[in-house]
């Protein structure tokens, strides 16, 4: 294992979603300070910064634990 590369870590998956664009869009944007800890586990917490709805420029503070580091 190479410590220090200069090359970034790249990955791609993607998925289909049988259900309407509206759907879709509500629990991504609308929901998603409810729903990004549900298909990302590693978060263990997640508050808005910004006022909500999330919109472009929304920050937010995000505490993740990936292999035990916090």
């Amino acid at each position: 294992m190479l410590f220090g590369s200069s090359q970034p870590v790249v990955a791609k998956a993607s998925v289909v979603i049988h259900k309407p664009v509206n759907d879709v869009y509500h629990f991504i944007s609308d929901q998603f300070f409810d729903n990004y800890p549900r298909w990302s586990p590693e978060v263990v917490e997640l508050k808005p910064l910004s006022p909500l709805p999330v919109k472009l420029g929304t920050l937010a503070h995000q505490v993740r634990v990936d292999h035990g580091h916090k």
